[in-house]
């Protein structure tokens, strides 16, 4: 009776009356009812699992018709191998990321001490210039340095105020006064006055006629008022005087294919 035993449990048989068995295990039967040779089957018997159980070893569970549901195989040991490759690559990594968070966070500090740095500049200019303006004594270049200076800090009506008492102080030559009639044109611009930075922007290459970054904002006032043509001729004229720039070129054609389609519209 237990050769037969443990033949059923080699082939991993679930006998009737156990909750589960482990295949592969030495069973030694215990008590009286376990003696009865001529029992086809064991029931109530006391059995005691007196091999353990091996890594290779499967739990097998009955089912409801005492067949075998499933079988769990125990969990793998994770490679010893495997672990110390593991370890030895998170040093690497971890080096690389602080790597990175420190370059962020001197380029972080960089760009913030310079913009500090940029605007007490630009506190301390405008200090000594309009001490002068107050004084009586500026000059229509302190003038136009004050107002660059208010552009910059975007304070654009208090830039106009100043560029205009430029122009009239003005007193070096004519073709320089350009640089006025421009600054003045960025500051329309920006409060979205379109016309009269055009105006301003015409201003200035009139007295320049090569002022090829006034042609390139003039274009840019007639492209925002979506005067498609006006602003096509301004580009074409930087590109007069500048064949290789850039951004005229650019806009220009952009402004051509509008051009283009209003043509094919009509």
């Amino acid at each position: 009776m237990i050769d037969r035993l443990s033949s059923i449990s080699g082939r991993g048989a679930a006998l009737p009356g156990q909750h589960a068995s482990l295949c592969r295990t030495s069973i030694r039967p215990i008590g009286p009812a376990c003696m009865q040779a001529h029992s086809s089957a064991i029931q109530g018997a006391k059995c005691q699992i007196i091999a353990p159980m091996h890594s290779n070893d499967k739990l097998c569970l009955p089912s409801a018709r005492g067949g075998h549901a499933f079988r769990l195989t125990p969990r793998a040991h994770p490679s010893p191998v495997l672990g110390s490759v593991g370890e030895g690559i998170e040093g690497p990594i971890q080096v690389v990321y602080l790597s990175i968070l420190l370059s962020f966070l001197v380029v972080g500090a960089y760009l913030v001490v310079r913009q500090v740095l940029a605007r007490r500049e630009l506190e301390e200019a405008a200090k000594v210039f309009g001490d002068r303006v107050r004084s009586g004594e500026g000059s229509g270049e302190d003038y136009l340095e004050l107002g660059v200076i208010l552009l910059r800090k975007k304070l654009y009506t208090q830039s106009i105020k100043n560029l205009e008492k430029a122009k009239k102080a003005w007193k070096g030559p004519q073709e320089e006064l350009a640089k006025v009639y421009n600054a003045q044109g960025f500051a329309h611009f920006n409060l979205e006055q379109w016309s009269k930075a055009a105006a301003a922007y015409k201003q200035a290459v009139e007295l320049q006629p090569q002022y090829v970054t006034a042609w390139n904002n003039l274009g840019d006032a007639y492209e925002k008022a979506k005067e498609w043509r006006q602003a096509l001729d301004a580009y074409n004229q930087a590109l007069v005087a500048e064949p290789g720039n850039s951004v005229a070129q650019g806009r220009a054609q952009y402004c051509r294919g509008k051009v283009e389609r209003m043509q094919l519209g009509q």
